[in-house]
């Protein structure tokens, strides 16, 4: 599957340890020790860095991953890759055409309209079926419990609240180490551990 020109990649990581995550920023700091410090901060957003475990459980599956693996090219290759954190609670009915989906509120529109890796969005279907939309942006619903999520592309179908397994941001990255080791349980059992970082759009 391909977003905006770029692979994504929809495996689910074994979550058996908390995500390892942390906050970068491509900051220089000018300090004469005297008068104020100026900070430049030439990216004007922060970059994370999260670590997420995955576990093949046959060779086909370790087969799909070294072949992916080796397409990403160490840090060169950017993708697309969901958060995996249920940020995104659906509160009303979505009607097919319809371009506003109602969410509960979490200060979207105060604090994360227009973020980068806050742009886009994936949906799980309860038919096992992704579905991945540009966000326009977040606006305040008719309730102060509740927002607006602006969509760029409408769905094709009605959709209740439950019928969404999980919407999750979607973040263009790109692995944060050129060599990945894999670590070898049995000849068939594959635990490994991708660094991945946030990059801008």
């Amino acid at each position: 599957m391909r977003f905006k020109s770029a692979p994504v990649w929809l495996q689910r990581p074994n979550r058996l340890r908390d995500v390892d995550s942390e906050y970068q920023r491509l900051a220089e700091v000018l300090d004469f020790e005297t008068g104020i410090t100026a900070v430049d901060d030439s990216a004007a957003c922060p970059f994370i860095r999260r670590s997420f475990d995955y576990l093949c459980r046959n060779r086909g599956e370790i087969a799909a991953l070294r072949g992916w693996l080796a397409a990403r090219q160490g840090r060169f290759c950017t993708f697309w890759h969901p958060t995996w954190e249920s940020s995104l609670v659906p509160t009303r009915k979505l009607l097919a055409g319809q371009t506003a989906m109602t969410v509960a509120s979490r200060g979207y529109a105060l604090y994360f309209n227009s973020l980068p890796g806050r742009r886009d969005i994936a949906c799980l279907h309860k038919n096992g079926q992704w579905y991945l939309r540009t966000i326009l942006g977040f606006g305040p619903g008719s309730s102060g419990e509740e927002e607006v999520m602006t969509l760029y592309q409408p769905f094709s179908f009605d959709a209740l609240p439950e019928d969404w397994l999980a919407l999750y941001f979607l973040e263009k990255t790109r692995l944060d180490a050129d060599q990945i080791e894999l670590h070898w349980l049995t000849d068939s059992l594959v635990e490994v551990s991708l660094p991945m970082l946030s990059c801008k759009e």
